[in-house]
């Protein structure tokens, strides 16, 4: 074969192996193009209108094994929308999940689900009519002044039980009543609600230790690691806002198993936040936060968030989210307790010495008992007893 006839070949090679691969990338951005463009329609809002939200999962899922992230691209274009003005949320979902988006006009309180069909990125797109596209394209009132009222959230709730947005109801509808109603508070949380992928009390509750954090302590030529101890949603808020990852040894997970033990003062314990100075030397600051106060703001039980049968455990966390906005960092959150803990020397060796498997923490800190070992002599009534009770099996 000649030289010319090699580089033909080659590059037969290469067509065949890159035209597929931008085919498919120009069809999810058709995909994410043609859905704002279809929201824009049935909305009646203007492209790249303030009132405009966007909430997608394109970027994490696959669709028809292929990567999304090209629709995240169409339906910014389409839509007007982005990630700079906030009103463009792209919230985290397992890899194996559905592609949708869900469009939301402020002013009218509408919203456009769309969830894109399976197989439609192996079709020619480009004279698909939307059901053709869209396994499902459902418009719906979301008010969240309504939402929030008891009365309408039962009605609301048919949603839930019957999942028209497929499942995505409580992600949906607290990330757009948060947007709606405080959107300085979205535009700082932003990267933790995309983590997070819905707000929650849970989540607003690290904000505002976060926020708490921030103004009583601040991180200046200082790293802070979160020994989250118990952990909740509160958890993913630092992740993002201060780097503090499981992977970067900046955060340590660790269950309470016995919170009947510590010590009354620190029942409210939300966490250690300790800060490390650049020569090493470490302060454990022990923050609580009071679910009792925001329970009492609210008027609701702490039963609600267990109650999965009805409204009520959807209800009363986006009531919490509303009604903890309203207020500031430090009607809920406060210091229990600060611990001097000296020269640490690095940051691994610190984690090490203190929340290794073996190691509590909590009794280090003086936030609980040391548990004592019962010593052999005590434990023997138990013994003959066990012992006494197997004879008189065998006998019997």
């Amino acid at each position: 074969m000649s030289k010319i006839g090699k580089i033909l070949c080659l590059i037969v090679i290469i067509a065949t192996i890159l035209i597929p691969l931008a085919q498919g990338e120009d069809v999810m951005y058709s995909i994410g193009y043609k859905a704002a463009k279809l929201a824009i329609e049935n909305l009646s809002i203007k492209k790249g209108s303030e009132n405009l939200l966007v909430i997608t999962d394109a970027g994490h899922v696959l669709l028809d094994g292929k990567n999304t992230a090209r629709a995240y691209d169409g339906v910014m274009d389409g839509s007007g929308a982005s990630y700079g003005k906030g009103n463009l949320i792209q919230v985290n979902r397992p890899i194996n999940s559905k592609l949708w988006f869900m469009f939301y006009n402020k002013k009218t309180k509408e919203g456009l689900y769309l969830e894109v069909r399976n197989g439609i990125a192996k079709r020619d797109i480009q004279n698909s009519t939307p059901s053709e596209m869209f396994s499902k394209a459902i418009k719906l009132k979301i008010d969240p002044n309504e939402l929030i009222n008891e009365s309408e959230a039962k009605n609301w709730n048919v949603h839930f039980t019957n999942k028209t947005l497929d499942g995505n109801e409580f992600s949906i509808i607290t990330i757009v009543t948060i947007w709606s109603e405080f959107p300085n508070d979205t535009k700082y949380l932003l990267n933790a609600i995309e983590l997070h992928n819905h707000v929650c009390p849970g989540l607003i509750s690290g904000y505002y230790i976060a926020k708490y954090l921030e103004v009583h302590y601040p991180l200046s030529n200082k790293t802070l690691i979160v020994w989250a101890i118990p952990p909740w949603c509160k958890d993913d808020v630092f992740q993002e806002l201060f780097d503090a990852t499981v992977g970067k040894r900046r955060m340590a997970v660790m269950y309470l198993q016995q919170k009947d033990k510590l010590y009354p003062k620190y029942k409210d314990l939300a966490g250690i936040y300790v800060e490390v100075s650049k020569n090493g030397y470490a302060k454990a600051i022990v923050i609580g936060f009071n679910w009792s106060k925001l329970f009492k703001d609210c008027n609701i039980s702490s039963e609600y968030f267990k109650d999965f049968k009805s409204y009520k455990w959807w209800w009363a966390r986006l009531k919490a989210d509303v009604v903890m906005l309203k207020h500031n960092p430090e009607r809920y959150v406060e210091t229990l307790k600060i611990v001097d803990l000296g020269n640490q020397h690095s940051i691994k060796s610190m984690n090490a010495n203190w929340v290794s498997v073996g190691e509590n923490p909590l009794v280090k800190l003086g936030l609980m008992p040391k548990e004592e070992k019962k010593s052999p002599i005590s434990l023997l009534p138990a013994i003959l007893g066990l012992v006494i009770a197997l004879a008189i099996r065998r006998i019997i």
